[in-house]
């Protein structure tokens, strides 16, 4: 009995393997054992499923190329901007006729009231706006002139350039006194201070007339 149960066995095992294949169900879908080996076959009707969750992730994380492309497009976009807004903040605040620093305007200023009391070529910043009161004594001449957006210490360096001195400035409080002998034998004073709420630099230049 038991050989009989023994060769039927076999000989079903036998069949299977002739055939190649063995499917076992599990659920809707089935395992199929062969001689390539083992594969889960899923039901009918989830591989497009599968398909399009595999289509879904594929949008979700597929296009990191794109994405740096446009991050990379934004950062080119900021930076031209900062550098346009730079530019810009520079041209306003500190760029004008006669170097930075020394104000701006949209055209030079009339000087000629207070240098036809003079006989001497003196530097003034063409943004320098000169007061109508001259202060005109038997002897020297003073003028007052007001410099829109100028920093007093650019000023300061400027006429210390100008006429070859050291500057001499008082930090703290942001003004500049400094004397120069002229090579007419005139004598120059130069005064300057800043003016921060009325964001302005004024300058008095005092010409003493050269003594007999």
């Amino acid at each position: 009995m038991r050989n009989k149960i023994l060769l039927g066995f076999s000989f079903v095992l036998m069949v299977f393997v002739l055939a190649g294949c063995i499917s076992i169900p599990i659920g809707d879908s089935s395992l199929e054992i062969s001689t390539d080996g083992i594969e889960f076959v899923p039901a009918s009707g989830e591989d497009g499923n599968n398909n399009e969750d595999n289509d879904s992730i594929f949008d979700m994380f597929g296009n990191d190329n794109d994405n740096n492309d446009m991050n990379a497009n934004n950062d080119n976009d900021f930076n031209e901007t900062n550098n346009n807004d730079n530019a810009n903040d520079l041209d306003t605040d500190m760029m004008g006729q006669g170097g930075p620093g020394l104000g701006t305007c949209t055209e030079p200023m009339d000087h000629s009231t207070f240098f036809k009391h003079v006989d001497y070529d003196i530097w003034v910043p063409e943004c320098a706006a000169l007061d109508d009161r001259i202060n005109l004594k038997s002897d020297y001449v003073s003028g007052d002139f007001e410099i829109e957006q100028a920093d007093w210490e650019a000023l300061m360096d400027a006429y210390a350039d100008e006429f070859n001195m050291n500057p001499e400035g008082d930090y703290s409080n942001k003004t500049s006194d400094m004397w120069t002998e002229l090579s007419n034998g005139a004598d120059l004073r130069i005064q300057i201070w800043q003016k921060e709420e009325e964001n302005r630099t004024d300058l008095r230049l005092t010409y003493y007339y050269p003594k007999d």
